[in-house]
C-alpha cells in the first residue's frame, strides 16, 4: 500500500546531492529554508560524502541507496513527498529511481536533458503514475527551465496586454548571453551520448505507437506534432539580427543554444 503523503517524514530529498548540481541545490535549501519547517533529506551511494555534505548544510538527515537498488530505493521514496534528482546520466543511473517514486505515488523531478530517457519514462510509466498520483517531471535544469518559464511568462503577457484570454503565442524568439562550463555529470553524459553503445528504442516506447513527447495529460496522443524551427547561425549581416540587435555595429555571429533541439522538442 501507498504511505499517504501527509503522513510521510520527509517533505524532499534530493539524491545525487554530493555531485556539483546537487551541492548546489543543498546549498540553496539550507539557505533559503534555514528556521523553516521544511522536512528534508539528502541521499546517494556515499556515506561518507554525504554526511560531509549534511554538516556544512544544517545537517539534514542522510539516506544511503544505490541508482540500482530497487528495494533501497523504493524505501527511500517512500519516506517523502518529492524527490529531486541530480545523478546522471540518467539514462544510466535514474530509471529505477523513477520508477520507485512512480510505485509509491511520490512526486519527482529532475535535471536530465537526454530527450531519449524522457521519452522512455513517458511509455513504461506515465499510465502507472496517474493511478499513484506522483507527478514526474522532467527537464528541470538549468537548459531547460529558463526557457519554459520565459514562455509561459510571454503568453501570460500576450493576453494581459491584448485583454484575450484566447490570444496565442505564434513565434517566440530567444537570445542569452552565457559563460559557463560543464559539470561532469553534464561530460559524462554528452560522451554516453556520442560514444556510448547504441541506444536501442525500449519496446514500450514502440508498443506506445507515437512519440511519447506527444502524450497529453489526458493519456492520449496529441492532435498537433512538433516542428522544430531552430536557427543554427544568425549572422550579423542578416535582416532578423539587426533587428534584434540594433546596437551592434561590430561584425559578430550568433548560434544555437546546445539544448536548443531538445527543449524545441520537449
Amino acid at each position: 500500500s501507498i504511505t499517504n503523503k501527509d503522513d510521510r517524514e520527509f517533505d524532499l530529498i534530493i539524491y545525487g546531492a554530493t555531485g556539483f548540481t546537487g551541492g548546489l541545490a543543498c546549498n540553496y535549501i539550507a539557505k533559503q529554508y534555514a528556521g523553516k519547517s521544511l522536512k528534508w533529506c539528502v541521499a546517494g551511494r556515499s556515506k561518507g560524502k554525504l554526511e560531509t555534505l549534511a554538516a556544512a548544510n544544517g545537517n539534514p538527515s542522510v539516506f544511503i541507496a544505490e541508482a540500482d537498488d530497487e528495494v533501497a530505493l523504493n524505501m527511500m521514496c517512500a519516506k517523502t513527498k518529492a524527490v529531486a534528482a541530480c545523478a546522471g546520466p540518467f539514462s544510466r543511473y535514474g530509471k529505477k529511481l523513477v520508477g520507485a517514486c512512480v510505485k509509491q505515488g511520490t512526486d519527482y523531478c529532475d535535471i536530465t536533458g537526454e530527450i531519449e530517457f524522457v521519452r522512455e519514462m513517458i511509455a513504461m510509466y506515465d499510465e502507472t503514475a496517474r493511478e499513484t498520483g506522483a507527478r514526474i517531471v522532467h527537464l528541470c535544469g538549468h537548459d531547460s527551465i529558463p526557457w519554459d518559464i520565459s514562455t509561459l511568462m510571454l503568453h501570460k503577457k500576450l493576453k494581459e496586454v491584448e485583454k484575450n484570454n484566447n490570444a496565442q503565442l505564434k513565434r517566440v524568439d530567444f537570445y542569452t548571453d552565457i559563460k559557463s562550463a560543464p559539470s561532469g555529470g553534464t561530460l559524462e553524459t554528452a560522451f554516453d551520448i556520442m560514444f556510448g553503445a547504441r541506444k536501442v528504442t525500449h519496446p514500450e516506447v514502440k508498443a506506445l505507437g507515437y512519440d511519447p513527447l506527444l502524450k497529453t495529460n489526458i493519456g492520449q496522443k496529441s492532435q498537433y506534432n512538433v516542428q522544430a524551427r531552430n536557427i543554427t547561425t544568425l549572422s550579423s549581416s542578416s535582416s532578423l539580427f539587426k533587428n534584434i540587435h540594433s546596437n551592434i555595429n561590430k561584425k559578430s555571429t550568433r548560434t544555437l543554444f546546445f539544448m536548443a533541439g531538445v527543449n524545441a522538442n520537449a
